[in-house]
């Protein structure tokens, strides 16, 4: 007598093997002319895998309250502060991939303890006219990514007096 138990443990075990053999890399597939052809899968690690969401990181807008038209000693450029933390090292940051929306940073970067908290924190300077700021309040999120790969965004709020 078949021992229904063991039989379906059987293909369990079975079905199983399978799958593990196809994520570690390969499985035969038969073609119609009695050929095998043989298909390879890259795997990634729990520890390798890249996320879709940027890590949120604390950013800074030097001015809550921008008017191009007053500020001479810096006419044109908005500083950016990303905050360090301890789970997040501004030193790892990419600055090449620093951006407001399509405007990049205009290459001036500065890493000091801005706020007096003990970490690191990386300012980046932007282009004012690059930005087409409107007048008003709005917010302006920065994103980039890590020399790892790894995205980050944070936002601040402004308010632009006279729009340039």
């Amino acid at each position: 007598m078949v021992n229904l138990k063991s039989v379906f443990k059987s293909s369990i075990i079975l079905l199983m093997a399978i799958a593990t053999l196809a994520i570690a890399g390969g499985y035969d597939k038969g073609k119609a002319d009695g050929s095998m052809e043989s298909h390879q899968h890259k795997t990634t690690g729990w520890n390798e895998m890249k996320s879709e969401e940027p890590m949120l990181v604390e950013v800074d807008i030097e001015y809550d309250n921008l008017d191009p038209f007053q500020r001479q000693e810096a006419k044109n450029i908005l500083e950016v502060a990303v905050m360090g933390s301890r789970d997040f090292d501004v030193n790892t940051i990419d600055q090449t991939t620093l951006a407001i929306g399509e405007v990049k940073g205009n290459g001036e970067f500065l890493v000091i303890d801005r706020n007096n908290d003990g970490m690191d924190d990386l300012i980046a300077e932007f282009s004012t006219d690059d930005l087409k700021l409107k007048e008003g309040v709005q917010k302006l999120t920065l994103k980039g990514q890590t020399k790892d790969g790894k995205l980050f965004e944070g936002s601040d709020q402004i308010t632009v007096t006279k729009a340039n």
